[in-house]
């Protein structure tokens, strides 16, 4: 007996053939699947830099720059580029902000001396936190000047995500409060000069209405109470109301997603429904009323108040909320 089907009388394959010809097509298209899943996660998650992570090591007396070994050893290698910090203070004279200017090539920087503080001191550790700043402010003000992060591997700038495809300097709004605060006075007046004469929100982009409300609104009002800066102020006004359209809903919930030049609001597309987020509805009320006591204008606080009502609103198992809302009929 035959253990292969045979072509039939009629000149056709025998039932098996068809099967199996299904079962290759199948196996094919899994196969082709896990190719671009396995590319798309290389583009997406492996490092640009194929120095995998380096670890570097530095005292007063040497610089060695190795990766990390299965057994969490460093393997040490020659030294490469060991007066990183010094390259990334030269670069400066070549930053380029999205409209192409040159920014200022004049970056001074207080050196902190630790030297004579005892290590297990109050002083000391809050120094070595300022100084922690200090490098990664610098790495930022070095490679990615107006953009919205840096890449520290690859040493450049990334303007994506919740921000869109926009270059409004979302590390410096973020970060002016603690420059102030950690007393870092040439970095903060550099920043805030950025922020006064630079930031556009004039964006053809969508952004995250919860990101840009607590990094951009938040991050600016926040600065404008330690140093009464009208400009700063008036800057989170600039933005707080182009981020009104969010409310739109019919219940009042806020879309996680708006349109800074057009107004249009959605939801992320891997949201459960297209449904808004528990996290970012619930949280906004304290930068919008803020806002509405120090420019009178009640629209901000009604807002945000009336999303944080509605979650009130539909049944909750065991006082429990769910993770996503609809803001157009209110339910989880």
């Amino acid at each position: 007996m035959a253990l292969l089907p045979t072509p039939s009388a009629s000149g056709k394959n025998g039932p098996g053939q068809g099967v199996r010809k299904v079962r290759e097509k199948a196996l094919l298209l899994f196969i082709f699947a896990c190719f671009v899943l396995i590319c798309f996660g290389a583009f997406n998650f492996v490092p640009e830099s194929w120095d995998k992570v380096n670890v570097q090591v530095t005292d007063r007396s040497r610089t060695l720059v190795g990766r990390v070994g299965q057994d969490n050893q460093v393997l040490v290698k020659p030294p490469q580029n060991i007066h990183a910090e010094e390259e990334a203070k030269a670069k400066v004279d070549e930053r380029k902000t999205e409209g192409g200017s040159k920014a200022k090539a004049t970056m001074k920087y207080v050196e902190i001396d630790m030297s004579s503080l005892d290590k297990s001191s109050a002083e000391y550790k809050r120094l070595f936190v300022k100084k922690m700043a200090q490098h990664a402010w610098q790495g930022y003000e070095a490679f990615a000047w107006g953009e919205n992060e840096l890449k520290p591997l690859s040493q450049r700038g990334h303007s994506a995500s919740v921000f869109g495809a926009t270059h409004m300097g979302a590390t410096i709004v973020d970060s002016l409060d603690t420059l102030h605060i950690m007393g870092m006075t040439e970095e903060f007046e550099r920043a805030k000069t950025w922020v006064t004469e630079e930031l556009n929100f004039d964006q053809d982009a969508y952004v995250s209405t919860f990101e840009m409300t607590i990094r951009f609104v938040g991050g600016l009002l926040s600065t404008y109470a330690l140093t009464n800066d009208e400009a700063l102020k008036n800057k989170a006004l600039e933005i707080a109301e182009k981020l009104l359209p969010a409310y739109s809903s019919s219940t009042g919930l806020s879309y996680s997603l708006v349109h800074l030049r057009r107004g249009e609001v959605k939801n992320w597309n891997w949201s459960p429904g297209k449904a808004s987020i528990l996290s970012e509805v619930g949280t906004m009320q304290l930068e919008m009323a803020y806002l509405t006591e120090l420019t009178g204008k009640k629209v901000f606080h009604e807002k945000a108040h009336a999303a944080r009502e509605a979650l009130f609103k539909p049944s909750r198992p065991e006082g429990l909320y769910y993770n996503y809302i609809s803001p157009d009929h209110g339910n989880w």
